[in-house]
């Protein structure tokens, strides 16, 4: 609770804190037939034969014809291949895990992006020293009116474009700073073998930046049961829906590890 107040005392108005979604994957999930969201729906929900199930926007608005492969999938379905995928990471695939966070780790080059960023400064700095001593010269008359004005439009043309590389350059740092802490948490959770006894949201949602609803593999054939979890470090896993597992059953030829060779440009592969 004490994380959660954190966190939406934090809101800048613009975005809207994960915790007012209703449900756990709202907005976490997208088609991979036709790249659409994957919306919650309620089966029989006045009777006892209630069923949730995610389901394909454009399948469900427009008509199966416009993304025919789609299938509708149980919701306790989802919980029970995260819950695989997680618990299975965390005991029998550490290894794997803490190998592709350390690659990641050394591939962020956050120490370079801070020494072009002091030298960004220093830059700045000379130009306006140099703009401030033009309009001196402006003023006392000990320049032309022609030498000002090209001198002026050069230095503030310049002065914009290293602004706007710092500013690039702060943002990168940014992303390589939450990056890092991301990683630092990720490897807290696989080093203390943590495994989760159910789904746990807050774990889903710290981890899990999307996940992918159906595939098309290499070789044309279509599986509408896929999930793949997008974790937030790009790392991917692949589970199948095909049928509800129960708790700490996994199958091993469902569990499937892939990473971009970009991992924060989270694409799928």
């Amino acid at each position: 609770m004490a994380k959660r107040s954190s966190r939406k005392a934090q809101e800048n108005g613009t975005k809207r804190e994960k915790y007012s979604r209703k449900y756990a994957f709202s907005s976490m999930m997208k088609c991979g037939f036709c790249g659409s969201t994957i919306a919650r729906r309620s089966w029989h929900s006045s009777s006892q034969y209630k069923k949730i199930v995610w389901a394909c926007s454009t399948s469900t608005k427009r008509g199966r014809k416009y993304c025919e492969y789609s299938k509708n999938i149980k919701e306790d379905n989802l919980e029970q291949a995260f819950f695989d995928a997680f618990n299975m990471m965390c005991s029998n695939h550490k290894n794997v895990v803490v190998d592709f966070l350390k690659t990641i780790e050394e591939s962020i080059g956050s120490n370079e992006t801070v020494q072009k960023s002091k030298k960004i400064s220093e830059d700045i700095y000379k130009y306006e020293r140099r703009l401030s001593k033009l309009v001196e010269l402006n003023i006392d008359g000990l320049i032309t009116k022609e030498d000002y004005e090209s001198k002026y439009t050069h230095i503030t043309k310049k002065l914009e474009e290293l602004k706007n590389e710092q500013q690039n350059l702060e943002s990168n740092y940014k992303e390589q700073k939450d990056l890092k802490e991301k990683i630092q948490s990720f490897k807290s959770i696989f080093n203390n073998n943590q495994l989760m006894t159910e789904f746990d949201r807050e774990i889903f949602e710290n981890v899990i930046d999307t996940d992918i609803i159906g595939k098309i593999d290499e070789s044309g054939i279509r599986n509408p049961y896929s999930v793949t979890f997008v974790f937030k470090t790009g790392l991917k896993v692949e589970e199948n829906c095909t049928a509800k597992k129960s708790l700490g059953i996994h199958k091993s030829d469902d569990f499937v590890y892939s990473y971009s060779q970009n991992p924060t440009c989270g694409d799928c592969l």
